[in-house]
């Protein structure tokens, strides 16, 4: 199992220079951590910024749509898109089907799946926008 999960993590990591340069980028967007999820994919650059693309079933993309979206083409993201444009990150972690990060001042954010309270929120509800967590 561990082999299969760390060859899905290489070939994501792998796939996310292909999809930052097939997306109209030059290529030069430079990856420095990636976190694979339950069926998406999270991916910090050196700048501190956080994209992340596939599945959105519970909001873990974080771009403010659920599967009950009726804008197409926002459910799914096939491709890298940027996640709080005017936030730095240092830290990104996905799980099953939720999302955490940690920005460069040290605040802790979460979004997506949140029916068993992984989002630390102390609520049991799914998000589709990142939440800053009081700890």
């Amino acid at each position: 199992m561990k082999t299969r999960k760390l060859l899905v993590i290489f070939i994501s990591l792998i796939m996310t220079v292909g999809v930052f340069t097939a997306c109209g980028g030059d290529g030069s967007t430079r990856i420095s951590a990636i976190s694979g999820g339950g069926s998406f994919t999270l991916a910090l650059d050196e700048g501190g910024g956080l994209w992340a693309w596939d599945n959105n079933d519970s909001g873990q993309l974080g771009n403010g749509s659920e599967p009950e979206s009726e804008i197409p083409g926002r459910v799914h993201s096939y491709a890298p898109i940027q996640i709080k444009k005017d936030t730095e990150f240092k830290a990104v972690s996905a799980g099953g089907c939720h999302s955490l990060a940690i920005d460069k001042d040290g605040s802790l954010w979460a979004w997506g799946g949140g029916g068993m309270g992984q989002l630390g929120n102390g609520k049991t509800k799914n998000t589709d926008i990142s939440l800053r967590i009081k700890v």
